[in-house]
């Protein structure tokens, strides 16, 4: 998008971005460089952060207007509280976001009505390595990754989740299941694609899921569509953590078209 055209479309946001907050609680201040420059769009995102830390993440235009970013890894250790990862900001001068990292000390209250799917994640045809059995009693959890898309005011228009499921023994993953959910805010147009999601061959280092689908919305921006797209969303099991980590995530948005901003919850 020419600098004109993107100045125009984030004056025309700056009420939006006037009262978006930096997301960790409500007396975090009104964001400085998004109120002095109408190229810097604050987000809001429901729910609060506690221990935050920040980080800014250059990443690349996309020719339409928008900024792609790579999304960071979040790990914990067994028996840690969940860890979300959010933006704050972007400047679209220079397609550098601010992040923010914490523990979620609260959570949004029930979605809008909306659609979703559920399924099993495929097994791999490839060979692991099999799994050890020890004589130490076995453990056995679930975990989730889910990142989610918001729009400018903090709206949430769809997500993905991949679950897995693993016993541990030892030092070894010893079995795992995975599956995978969606959700969409179809009432605003948003329709979903195809899912596919798999599950790595037994191995005893570790298991994951990954799970890759896409939404598109021809009305959010009518004429023109908006497209979200998941690559790779990884939820891991290893014997002594858990990470969740996407591949790529982005928005194709259209000339004059509000940004959308994610987040992404590791529990």
């Amino acid at each position: 998008m020419r600098s004109s055209t993107r100045l125009a479309v984030c004056s025309l946001l700056a009420s939006c971005a006037a009262v978006a907050v930096a997301g960790s609680g409500a007396a975090a201040p009104v964001n400085s460089d998004a109120a002095a420059n109408p190229l810097v769009v604050g987000f809001t995102t429901p729910g609060k952060l506690s221990d935050v830390t920040r980080t800014t993440i250059r990443g690349y235009p996309t020719g339409t207007g928008s900024c792609r970013f790579a999304f960071p890894k979040l790990t914990r250790q067994n028996g840690a509280p969940p860890v979300e990862a959010r933006q704050v900001s972007t400047d679209f001068s220079n397609c550098t976001t601010v992040v923010e990292t914490g523990t979620p000390q609260s959570f949004a209250g029930a979605l809008p009505s909306g659609s979703s799917k559920a399924g099993v994640a495929s097994r791999t045809n490839r060979s692991g390595t099999p799994a050890r059995t020890t004589q130490t009693a076995a453990l056995t959890d679930t975990h989730h990754f889910r990142v989610t898309w918001y729009d400018i005011v903090g709206l949430t228009v769809n997500w993905v989740q991949s679950n897995i499921t693993a016993t541990i023994s030892g030092t070894c993953v010893t079995y795992a299941s995975g599956s995978w959910n969606t959700w969409w805010l179809s009432g605003t147009g948003w329709s979903s694609h195809s899912v596919s999601s798999f599950i790595n061959a037994p191995q005893c280092a570790n298991r994951q899921v990954s799970t890759t689908t896409s939404f598109s919305n021809g009305l959010f921006c009518w004429p023109g569509t908006v497209w979200v797209y998941y690559n790779g969303v990884h939820v891991f099991r290893s014997y002594a953590a858990f990470s969740g980590w996407v591949d790529s995530t982005y928005e194709q948005n259209v000339f004059a078209c509000p940004p959308l901003h994610w987040n992404g919850s590791l529990w």
